[in-house]
């Protein structure tokens, strides 16, 4: 086997080992939640300083800037909304990723939350799972989304309250088939929220 080989194979099993290793870290993050039973309205939300935010931190790593305007594809656009629109009583929700600014990808997850009508909560080893998945795919985690059932797609206070990713867009959805602007984006950080330019490219 020729030298560049050698170190190509070494360079793989250790991002495989590293890669490996991180997971198991994930899952025991997943387990050692459940074991003290401690209570997440919306898990992807709880404070920074809890390990299993920590691990939510790896996938935004390079996302620290303050956003102002969003690109989103048009066809992650018809799908969170299509989401939203499947079941209009209840709140929907997942995440978005992609990279530098734009978002190709949405990831549902299905809201757990004992109120769905007015909260929305994402499963710790769900949560877990879909990290994988982006960061498998070498993208960023650029948004959260979820839905408001009563059709007002503002920030509620507590999605103010709650965002404690403040380089990320909350994505808010409307399943009202009358709203002008079914799918808003915006940016909160310190208590405050302001919408975001959001971009839908075709």
């Amino acid at each position: 086997m020729h030298l560049h080989s050698l170190v190509t194979s070494s360079i793989g099993s250790t991002r495989q080992e590293q890669r490996a290793k991180e997971d198991k870290n994930w899952e025991e993050s997943a387990i050692r939640v459940r074991h003290y039973e401690v209570t997440i309205t919306n898990p992807i939300s709880i404070a920074p300083e809890m390990q299993v935010a920590s691990l939510v931190e790896k996938v935004i790593q390079g996302n620290s800037y303050t956003m102002d305007e969003i690109r989103l594809a048009g066809d992650v656009a018809a799908e969170i909304l299509n989401h939203a629109r499947s079941n209009p009583d209840e709140e929907c929700c997942g995440l978005l990723a992609g990279r530098h600014r734009a978002i190709r990808r949405a990831l549902s997850a299905r809201n757990v939350a004992d109120r769905p009508a007015a909260a929305y909560e994402i499963a710790p080893r769900e949560l877990f799972r879909i990290m994988r998945e982006i960061r498998a795919a070498d993208l960023e985690l650029l948004g959260i989304y979820h839905s408001h059932p009563n059709g007002d797609n503002r920030p509620s206070p507590r999605d103010v309250e709650r965002a404690y990713y403040p380089d990320v867009a909350y994505f808010i959805i409307s399943p009202d088939p009358d709203e002008p602007q079914p799918v808003r984006a915006y940016s909160i950080r310190e208590g405050r929220w302001a919408e975001l330019e959001t971009e839908i490219q075709v």
